[in-house]
């Protein structure tokens, strides 16, 4: 039983939500006119969209955990000569 499942499989629900937030954050048309530096060097736009990779990063890393579909392993173990989880004798 894969993480997910444990969890009630919400995990693909919580990345495509996840992911159209992402969508709609990526339209930083808010800083285009912003002259502020972030540390001093930054400009503000820069360091938004290097939040925003790791954000990406992380939902990302969120998906791998939770969302993976359990098939994809049944698949790997079936081409490596194993039975495939919950296949009947």
């Amino acid at each position: 039983m894969t993480t997910a499942q444990k969890a009630g499989g919400g995990g693909a629900a919580i990345v495509i939500a996840g992911a159209l937030l992402l969508a709609v954050l990526h339209q930083d048309w808010w800083w285009w006119d912003t002259d502020t530096l972030v540390f001093g060097t930054l400009p503000t736009g820069l360091a938004f969209h290097a939040l925003y990779s790791i954000l990406a990063a992380s939902l990302w890393a969120f998906a791998c955990v939770f969302a993976w579909p359990a098939s994809f392993e049944e698949i790997e173990s079936v081409e490596d000569g194993d039975e495939p989880t919950g296949a009947s004798a």
